[in-house]
C-alpha cells in the first residue's frame, strides 16, 4: 500500500543524492512517506529534505492505525513539533497509534525520551539509525529498531526492509532480507518526474 522510509535516504544530504534517491522512487508507483534522518539534517537552516521530500513530521492513517512520523533530528525536539504531536494524539483518541522516528529512544535527549514515552502511553515506537534489527521494551512501549536496506551497512544480521501487517497486539514487522546486488549503479542524473515526491 505504501513505503515509509525511516531516514538516511541520502548519505550526505547533497541535492544530487536526493536526485538519485528520487530516480529510484520513479521505479515504483507506491505512495511514500518519509522521516528525516541525521544524514538529511546538515545543520540549522538545511531545508533540502523539505524541498525534495516534503514534511518532516506528519501523520496518516492505514487500516485503522494512526502512523505518526516524527523528526528526531531536532535535538531537543522543537516546541512546535511537541504542540503538533499533542494535537495529533488527542485527535486520535484511543485508536491504535505507532510513532516513527529515525533515532532510537536511547539516543534522544532524556526529556524528549520521557515525553515521548508518556505521550504514547502504550504502543509501539519504530525507528532505525543503528543499522541492526532489535526489539526493546520501555515499560508499556515496545521499541522496534529496524536494520538498513544497504547490504554493506548492517552492524549485525542481514540488511533488508520490513513488511508490516496489523495484528491484535500491535503491528507485526517481518524482515525481508535485501538482495545482495547494490542499487548504486543507477544513473544519478536529476529526475524527470516522479509518482512520489513533494
Amino acid at each position: 500500500d505504501f513505503v515509509l522510509f525511516l531516514g538516511d535516504v541520502t548519505a550526505d544530504g547533497r541535492p544530487e543524492s536526493y536526485h538519485h534517491f528520487l530516480r529510484l522512487l520513479d521505479l515504483t508507483d507506491l505512495k511514500c512517506h518519509f522521516v528525516r534522518g541525521n544524514n538529511e539534517n546538515q545543520g540549522p537552516g538545511d531545508t533540502r529534505f523539505f524541498d525534495f521530500l516534503g514534511k518532516h513530521w506528519h501523520a496518516f492513517e492505514w487500516e485503522g492505525w494512526h502512523f505518526v512520523c516524527l523528526d528526531t533530528t531536532e535535538h531537543p525536539m522543537s516546541d512546535a513539533q511537541w504542540t503538533w504531536l499533542g494535537g495529533v494524539l488527542t485527535a486520535n483518541g484511543r485508536g491504535p497509534t505507532v510513532l516513527f522516528g529515525h533515532h532510537y529512544l536511547e539516543v534522544l535527549d532524556e526529556v524528549d525520551r520521557s515525553r515521548l514515552l508518556d505521550s504514547l502511553g502504550r504502543g509501539q515506537y519504530v525507528c532505525a539509525h543503528q543499522h541492526l534489527d532489535r526489539t526493546d521494551r520501555f515499560g508499556s512501549v515496545e521499541q522496534r529498531v529496524l536494520t538498513c536496506l544497504d547490504p554493506a551497512k548492517p552492524k549485525q544480521g542481514a540488511a533488508g526492509y520490513c513488511l508490516v501487517t496489523p495484528g491484535p497486539s500491535g503491528l507485526q514487522l517481518e524482515l525481508v532480507p535485501a538482495p545482495t546486488a547494490r542499487l548504486g549503479s543507477l544513473d544519478r542524473s536529476p529526475r524527470q518526474g516522479s509518482g512520489c515526491g513533494p
